[in-house]
């Protein structure tokens, strides 16, 4: 099994936790006490989530109320957690665990992923992230190549960004195809998204390099621009998972997660450093501290 570990400046070990599966997705709790650590669990044969303190003392099992989890989770600001699972209609269920849960308490469903965009098409949602500004869940269907905005509260659809097999987009002007995994919500009209860019899945991507992809919505006119782009030279094709960050500074992290490397590059697309492992990558953070809320 491999573990969720942190990486220091230097790229040292200085934090690694083993929860007895895969570790996909490693996430910090806004209060920066936690680690919430979960397997990919795909095929969906069991799901493993653990929160685990930062002094590693104590691992409590939440896998029960995280029944059928895949891929990441999300902490949100109160202590909910969003995710997502497999609904009874072959499309995901987007679930929210309570603020203050325990491992016996229940996971409520937000919405079906196919509800919320109005696909006809089977689903593949691989990322769900919390949009603090306006309340949201933003998911990821990369099966349909489309970004979709629901109310935490409701349920009710706000936007659909881009869509195939039935998905009707809310927005004209500048999309993707071939697929997308991690994305990071810069702003309410604002999002960098790791586009696969595959020709084997979703809406038939070239297979020529994956990207990241950074879109500017006018949430007026309803139109969607390309702002900026990345793509490795020579390419780098990553068909599965696949993540992306932008700090601070303006540099963009691109996770190459099944290729076993993560570049950071400039504005310019210059690389600046790189990361390889033995072993594939799941969905990452780059955070400034270890204390504090989440950066993404």
């Amino acid at each position: 099994t491999s573990p969720a570990y942190i990486l220091d400046a230097d790229g040292d070990y200085v934090w690694w936790y083993n929860a007895g599966s895969d570790a996909a997705g490693a996430r910090m709790s806004y209060d920066g006490n936690y680690m919430w650590i979960n397997n990919a669990n795909t095929p969906d044969v069991a799901a493993h989530v653990h929160r685990v303190t930062m002094d590693g003392l104590t691992d409590t099992d939440f896998s029960v109320p995280f029944a059928h989890a895949a891929h990441q989770i999300t902490p949100l600001p109160d202590g909910s957690v969003a995710f997502y699972v497999t609904g009874s209609n072959g499309c995901s269920d987007i679930m929210l665990f309570p603020a203050g849960g325990t491992p016996t308490s229940a996971a409520t469903t937000v919405v079906n992923a196919q509800t919320a965009h109005g696909g006809t098409a089977a689903c593949n949602v691989k990322y769900v992230a919390y949009s603090r500004s306006d309340d949201t869940l933003v998911f990821a269907d990369r099966g349909n190549d489309c970004l979709t905005k629901v109310s935490r509260a409701t349920g009710g659809t706000v936007w659909v960004l881009g869509g195939i097999n039935g998905i009707t987009s809310s927005f004209t002007g500048d999309l993707w195809q071939g697929g997308e995994v991690g994305f990071q919500i810069l702003g309410l009209d604002d999002f960098l998204i790791f586009n696969n860019n595959t020709s084997t899945d979703g809406g038939g991507g070239t297979g020529t390099g994956s990207i990241a992809l950074e879109l500017k919505l006018n949430l007026t006119a309803m139109t969607s621009a390309k702002v900026w782009s990345y793509a490795a030279n020579p390419a780098i094709q990553n068909d599965v998972l696949g993540d992306v960050q932008r700090l601070p500074n303006g540099n963009t992290i691109v996770d190459y997660a099944s290729k076993s490397t993560i570049q950071e590059v400039d504005a310019s697309g210059n690389v600046l450093q790189q990361l390889r492992s033995a072993t594939v990558f799941g969905y990452i953070e780059k955070r400034a501290t270890l204390y504090g809320p989440s950066s993404r």
